[in-house]
């Protein structure tokens, strides 16, 4: 009789103890997403008239070496029927852990003739679903967060 009580709470211990060590971190249960390869964001809205040939584009490249680039082009209207231009470039690499994409920038601008480099950090959420990357970035002054739609290319 007591080697079966204690066999009883021998058994009872030990499924106590698997369910205590299992793990339910919510860790576990986010996915990170293979961002590698080129990804376009082209956005004609907002304050961009499409009808006059304004526009803004960001282009991303991840690298599977978590190197990359950004390059982003925009087109819009600075005095009547004269269309201005600019594209920047930048080389940045990048660490993903689940869905947080931490992205540094090293950028450089000219002042005169002499070159300004500044790094910058973005740091941010991203999903990809489909032949879409949805980057979710930092918060900003009113409190509110941005949602970027880019589709692989």
């Amino acid at each position: 009789m007591k080697k079966s009580l204690f066999m009883a709470a021998a058994m009872v211990a030990t499924m106590a103890v698997s369910v205590v060590f299992s793990s339910c971190s919510k860790d576990d249960d986010v996915v990170t997403p293979d961002i590698v390869g080129v990804w376009e964001h082209y956005d004609t809205s907002g304050h961009y008239d499409q009808s006059k040939g304004e526009f803004y584009k960001i282009v991303l490249t991840f690298n599977a070496d978590n190197t990359g680039t950004k390059q982003t082009e925009e087109s819009y209207m600075v005095i009547k029927d004269h269309l201005s231009t600019w594209k920047d470039s930048y080389n940045f690499t990048y660490t993903q852990k689940g869905d947080r994409l931490e992205m540094k920038m090293t950028m450089t601008h000219f002042a005169g003739s002499d070159p300004v480099v500044r790094e910058e950090m973005e740091i941010g959420k991203c999903r990809v679903e489909g032949s879409k990357l949805y980057v979710t970035d930092g918060l900003y002054p009113d409190g509110s967060k941005r949602e970027t739609i880019f589709t692989r290319k």
